[in-house]
């Protein structure tokens, strides 16, 4: 008789930043090898992961150190390093491929949180992910368990209701250790904790201040168009907007375009006679929303609580891949090595997330807003656990909480819902909001969901917004027939002066009016914008400030 083949060995991995690896994850690894017919279990450790790496991420090889120690007198549970040798991205399938590569004796299965179920649809190759792989799906705290609609010869994942539930987690021992709580008995190593406490204060980052847009200002940037762009084909129409918007802002604020023929654009805006001056630098760009793809400006506070300026740059990938963006996405670095900062100015790197400026509202004061849509459209961050990209994002930006609408989308707008046209801070305790009336518009519903959210909100002292509405104009649509994306609430804070686009409607002056209530301390003057919304934008997406303090103005002095 032939013989059987014996059995491959059957190996679950439990991949994790393990930061630290805690009690919690061992016993979740015990009960996978009691439980689950595992053979051993492996510990896939993450690397330094860009996502974490400001003020959260313990150094890899101390992670690595702290697990070996934890798995001294563990006999089926392993760690594995392999992720280190991968190149980036550590998408969970290719470390997959890269193990079976390496060990064709062994079944591999993979070991998920509740959560990660849930989100898995998000993940590199989800569906090629769940037909090569057995997953089992452990509970996160108290919530129950959700199977996901599984593509066509998907393996079933196997929820492990009986799996341990804890409401512990690595950031709470990190929070601790900085609180000067000894719950050395929560980790996987409490002969450890000491050292671990002082990893942890080395990590802490100088605070951040995320700086409002009504802060007082250097100047406004500008991208003028071009045949190059979309606007070929109404060139001289945008033209005059964009002359009108910089005579404008001359009258306010100084100004600063990137033009490729900057001696044209001179002719044109004719600044001579204005209050303020004009700055010129030639540039090639894909499109003129400079909004989305200059740098975002930050304080950096020093422990002697001096604030230091810095620039903040983002991948911009053409609002999830839908238009080129390879020379738009080189702006930020480009101003900087051109020297248009001071020198004291300096330059943090988040180009391991995509993500623009219009995308993102700040009080000033450490709450953020934006909207989901944004936040986790796939193309821009996919694969990506949420929670870890909210918190990134909070902890590049200063932020104390992020608020992420889930209601609200202009028709026409091909930025997935950027909040700059949907909801504004106007002050730390005023948001100004689009509203519709009309129960027959096609925005009326989802506009009015939008506007509870805001009135469920409260400022972090307690209290509610003082909301002020602005109304959405009627219907502009394009040679097409497609509804135009206009907005009131893409206005520009320009100084003393706050910027509000107009179409020629007769909702611009409700909208005007309203924002003179609010704000009457502010000059609100209206500019018009209607070429605009004909490439699904407005005053705001149009321009990018910067504060008092960031802009080199004897660069053009020198050349």
């Amino acid at each position: 008789m032939p013989q059987r083949q014996p059995q491959p060995r059957r190996v679950c991995l439990y991949f994790g930043s393990f930061n630290p690896l805690h009690q919690t994850h061992l016993q979740l690894a015990r009960y996978a090898l009691e439980r689950l017919g595992c053979d051993e279990l492996w510990l896939v450790l993450s690397p330094l992961n860009p996502l974490k790496e400001a003020g959260t991420q313990l150094p890899f090889d101390w992670r690595a150190a702290y697990i070996e120690r934890a798995l001294a007198h563990e006999e089926r549970i392993r760690l594995c390093l392999i992720e280190a040798e991968l190149g980036a991205p550590h998408y969970t399938l290719r470390t997959l491929e890269a193990l079976r590569q390496r060990h064709p004796e062994l079944d591999f299965s993979l070991l998920i949180g509740g959560d990660n179920l849930e989100g898995i649809t998000r993940w590199y190759h989800w569906e090629e992910l769940l037909c090569s792989t057995q997953l089992y799906v452990y509970p996160r705290g108290e919530e129950p368990l959700l199977m996901p609609e599984l593509p066509e010869g998907a393996r079933v994942p196997i929820l492990c209701q009986d799996a341990p539930r804890s409401s512990l987690s690595a950031s709470q021992l990190r929070a601790a250790a900085l609180r000067g709580e000894d719950r050395r008995h929560e980790s996987a190593v409490p002969e450890l904790w000491d050292d671990f406490v002082h990893q942890v204060q080395a990590l802490q980052p100088a605070k951040i201040h995320f700086i409002p847009e009504w802060a007082e200002l250097d100047l406004v940037l500008l991208t003028w168009p071009n045949d190059d762009m979309d606007w070929a084909y109404m060139l001289p129409e945008v033209e005059r907007c964009y002359t009108g918007i910089a005579r404008t802002l001359l009258d306010w604020v100084d100004v600063l375009i990137l033009a490729r023929d900057p001696e044209r654009v001179r002719e044109l805006v004719a600044p001579e006679g204005r209050p303020h001056q004009l700055f010129l630098m030639e540039a090639e760009n894909n499109d003129t929303w400079c909004r989305d793809y200059a740098p975002l400006s930050l304080y950096v506070e020093d422990e002697e609580g001096k604030r230091h300026p810095r620039i903040l740059d983002f991948t911009f990938n053409g609002w999830g891949m839908k238009f080129a963006a390879n020379k738009d996405n080189l702006i930020s670095r480009a101003l900087y090595l051109a020297r248009v900062f001071r020198p004291e100015v300096g330059y943090s790197n988040a180009l391991s997330v995509t993500f623009e400026g219009g995308g993102i509202e700040t009080d000033g004061e450490g709450t953020l807003m934006t909207t989901e849509s944004v936040l986790y459209e796939p193309n821009r961050n996919s694969g990506l656990d949420e929670a870890v990209l909210r918190d990134y994002l909070m902890s590049l930006l200063g932020g104390e909480r992020l608020i992420a609408l889930e209601n609200g989308e202009l028709e026409g707008d091909d930025t997935d819902g950027h909040i700059d046209t949907l909801a504004r801070f106007l002050s730390p305790t005023q948001i100004a909001y689009v509203g519709c009336s009309d129960g027959h518009d096609s925005h009326y519903h989802a506009l009015r969901r939008m506007r509870e959210e805001l009135e469920a909100l409260r400022t972090p002292a307690g209290q509610p917004y003082e909301l002020v509405e602005l109304p959405l104009p009627p219907a502009i649509h394009d040679e097409e027939g497609q509804r135009l994306p206009a907005t009131y609430a893409n206005f520009l804070f320009a100084g003393k002066a706050l910027l509000v686009p107009t179409y020629g409607e007769a909702t611009d002056e409700p909208a005007l009016e309203a924002l003179r209530r609010a704000l009457p301390e502010h000059t609100i003057v209206g500019v018009n914008c209607r070429a605009l919304i004909y490439q699904h934008g407005s005053l705001h997406c149009a321009t990018m400030q910067f504060p008092k303090g960031f802009i080199n103005k004897n660069k053009w002095s020198e050349n």
